[in-house]
């Protein structure tokens, strides 16, 4: 595995993948993972990486940050009395909080992300040991004098020491009789004494220790008596202060011993889920996409291109597809050289090597991928001149070592099978090495030469060929593969290409045998037909082209025809609609004088016949309403999924058939039998069973501004016209009013009822009898209409 790992360069591969992971802990993962061989381990990583990229494309990314890889500072510890630096432990207590993080994260998404909620749910934070970091580390690792009393202790008398040397110091520096002495005015130090640079000719002028020269010997660095002493306390503090540090990170290193195996633990965790977070990341950076992994059967490649090209050339790669059956065991690639034979071979292995690391492979999602047993590769040129071992030998060893592994459902890539030898019998020796390949259920992608490998397909069922060719009119390679077909290996063409004496080519030409001719003039034959295929595709295509365009001007012209014809037709309704609205504002205007009018009248035949003619003329309108409305309605959208008002409550969605039009409800009353429905910003009374459900909708129809609504009773109105009601809904929209009058303030409200039988009067009376918000009631006076008006007081 090794070998072949190396020829198709994988660790390149991985190594670019590597690069996408929020840590080392990821890259070391990727670049060391073990290639699955079982179909059920590709499946589930690929899952965990599905879910990584939902979460991407959610805008959701994971919090990666703190992560690092502490292993090898947890193995350190295993020995009783080892420590960390503090670099190391302020390491260790990051990754813990970030994989704490992380765990939160997952936990909150474990729904949308249930494989990697199923390698996080494990983590197991160290609090006990994350509060000590914090308690004894500065963020720059550093130990804070408060780690310790004994710490503080030190620290604050050497700043006191310290202190005083540089007070004895300054003096030198600033008293005008030494200042002579001085090469520099300045405090410096020497083998960690503290020391002035005084001038050579005047060292002896200044009592003390001289620790040092400065290299043109001018200068001597001097530290006066008077400080010996303070500096010598000053280092002794300074070993104690070490000495109390070596005890508070031993301490340390003792806490997270005891948890040292659960930290390990939560580091493999930390690394999985980096190895994720970058397999999915390399996925939106180079546009890859994950395949379908099958435990056996075909091969499937749908617009496959080489990463390391991708990496490369970019856009310029040409991908190449291949589809092998199941019974399919050898694919074999002919073609010029410099064509893309081996090209090919490497990124069919390189795809099936990303697929079983499930990483995301630079193909379609339509790829299928079988999982192999094994891979193995003998590519390039192992000719050994010191041993004296030939090109074909070397190949042929190789080939050994492979049949000696490879089993059943392994991957083999031999290139160029068979050559660096006699042609006839480096061909048989091919198929027989073939032969034996397809016998062991394993697959062979090879690139060959040889005119009976081309033709291979046509003698063994299990055998497919596929071809590169040159493009006809520039003669350069077209790196797309065909399938099916054999190829040229187009010497004589390249030859001729690179500018080879014509002459020697025709002589080629001459010397070729009659089985090599009838090889070329059957290939020609091919390429022929496929060019007049591929014209014939294209000119297809062409007319397939136009005319989709053709029938999308017409579905467009039909289209703006339709939506003119719907505009007109929604003005010339909205017009008479405007019309009506202007009627029935006008007639309603007339029934509140008329009705102020009949409450005056005594005579009862005049009150019948104003009320039918008022009610006549009313219902005509609202029917030639009514009718308009429901004209403009089917002109848009209508509902999906609706179903009877069980339960009615305010906000509820609603569709109204009577308007055929969408609204709310804002209130429910009646015992639940009427509501209040919020249409286009105007209220409606309506009975509940006449509402329905609406579960989902497509766009909501838009109603044409002026939309005639009937008026409705709010706080807004201290009056509440009940004429023409009978006296159980008359009573239900009573119960309404007086509630909302009397939450708006209202003392007083007036309820005209008119006179008729006296019924809806009484109605009306007994139900303001019982409502204990009604303090008390009477009759108008004459002018505010007398008998036909009840003025109720409320409480």
């Amino acid at each position: 595995m090794e070998r072949t790992l190396e020829v198709l360069e994988f660790d390149r591969v991985r190594e670019a993948v590597g690069a996408c992971a929020a840590s080392d802990l990821g890259r070391g993962l990727i670049a060391t993972a073990a290639v699955r061989t079982s179909s059920v381990e590709v499946k589930l990583d690929y899952e965990r990486v599905g879910e990584m990229l939902g979460l991407f494309e959610a805008g959701d990314r994971p919090p990666m940050d703190g992560l690092s890889d502490v292993r090898p500072a947890l193995d350190r510890i295993r020995t009783p009395g080892a420590f960390l630096e503090p670099g190391e432990c302020v390491r260790i207590a990051d990754l813990l909080h970030g994989g704490t993080i992380l765990r939160q994260f997952l936990e909150k998404r474990k729904a949308e992300a249930r494989r990697l909620w199923v390698v996080a749910e494990p983590f197991e934070p160290l609090p006990e040991f994350e509060r000590e970091c914090d308690r004894i580390f500065e963020p720059d690792a550093s130990i804070k004098d408060t780690a310790s009393p004994l710490l503080a202790e030190l620290r604050a008398e050497q700043r006191e020491v310290t202190a005083k040397i540089a007070k004895i110091l300054e003096h030198y520096l600033r008293s005008p009789k030494t200042q002579l002495f001085l090469q520099e005015h300045f405090i410096t130090q020497r083998n960690n004494r503290t020391v002035l640079p005084i001038k050579i000719e005047y060292k002896h002028k200044v009592p003390g220790i001289i620790h040092d020269y400065s290299i043109s010997e001018e200068t001597a660095f001097i530290e006066p008596f008077e400080v010996v002493e303070l500096s010598n306390r000053f280092l002794d503090l300074g070993k104690e202060e070490q000495k109390e540090i070596r005890r508070i990170l031993v301490g340390l290193a003792d806490l997270l011993r005891r948890d040292l195996n659960t930290a390990r633990a939560d580091v493999e965790i930390c690394a999985e889920l980096d190895a994720v977070y970058a397999k999915a990341e390399f996925a939106v950076r180079y546009g890859c996409s994950i395949p379908e992994v099958t435990g056996s059967g075909g091969l499937k490649v749908v617009n496959g291109r080489h990463p390391l090209l991708l990496f490369s050339i970019g856009d310029r790669c040409v991908p190449l597809s291949v589809e092998l059956r199941a019974s399919d065991r050898t694919l074999v690639i002919s073609g010029p050289n410099a064509g893309g034979k081996t090209t090919a071979v490497k990124t069919l292995g390189v795809l099936a090597l990303m697929v079983q690391c499930a990483i995301p492979i630079p193909a379609d999602a339509s790829s299928v991928f079988p999982v192999y047993s094994g891979f193995f590769a003998d590519i390039g040129d192992y000719q050994d001149l010191t041993g004296g071992v030939s090109t074909f030998t070397s190949h042929l060893g190789e080939v050994k070592r492979i049949l000696e592994r490879a089993g059943e459902d392994s991957l083999i890539i031999l290139d160029e099978l068979g050559t660096a030898t006699d042609p006839s019998e480096g061909a048989l020796l091919a198929q027989a090495i073939l032969e034996e390949v397809a016998a062991r259920g394993a697959l062979a992608l090879v690139t060959s030469h040889l005119p009976a490998l081309k033709t291979l397909d046509k003698r063994c069922e299990w055998a497919r060929t596929a071809s590169f060719s040159l493009d006809p009119e520039t003669e350069r390679p077209t790196y797309t593969l065909l399938m099916d077909v054999p190829g040229e290996s187009n010497a004589l063409k390249i030859a001729r290409m690179i500018g080879l004496p014509p002459s020697i080519v025709e002589r080629s030409l001459a010397l070729m045998s009659p089985e090599e001719r009838e090889l070329k003039q059957v290939l020609d034959a091919v390429k022929a037909e496929q060019e007049r295929l591929r014209v014939e595709r294209a000119r297809a295509e062409e007319e397939r082209r136009r005319a989709a365009d053709e029938q999308e001007r017409v579905r467009a012209q039909l289209k703006h025809a339709q939506a003119e014809l719907t505009r007109l037709k929604t003005e010339a309704l909205q017009a008479r609609r405007d019309a009506l609205e202007e009627r029935r504002r006008l007639v309603g205007e007339g029934r509140k004088r008329v009705e102020k009018m009949i409450a005056k009248l005594r005579s009862r035949d005049e009150v019948i016949a104003s009320k039918k003619r008022l009610a006549d003329e009313a219902a005509g309108i609202d029917e030639a309403f009514s009718s308009v409305t429901k004209e403009l309605g089917e002109l848009g959208p209508k509902p999906v999924g609706r179903r009877a008002v069980d339960e009615p409550r305010e906000g509820l969605a609603v569709w109204v058939p009577s308007l055929n039009d969408r609204g709310t409800i804002v209130r429910v009353y009646g015992g639940g039998r009427q509501a209040d429905v919020l249409v286009n910003k105007m209220e409606f009374k309506v009975a509940v069973k006449d509402l329905e459900l609406v579960e989902e909708t497509e766009h909501a129809p838009t109603r044409p501004k002026g939309t005639v609504h009937a008026p409705a009773a709010g706080p807004a109105s201290n009056e509440i016209n009940l004429i023409g009601r009978h006296v159980e809904d008359a009573k239900l929209e009573l119960e309404r009013f007086v509630g909302e009058a009397a939450a708006a303030g209202f003392e007083t409200v007036r309820i005209v009822h008119g006179f008729g039988t006296g019924a809806l009067r009484r109605g009306i009376r007994e139900y303001l009898r019982a409502d204990a918000r009604v303090k008390s009631f009477e009759d108008a006076d004459i002018e505010g209409g007398g008998g036909a008006v009840t003025i109720a007081r409320l409480r």
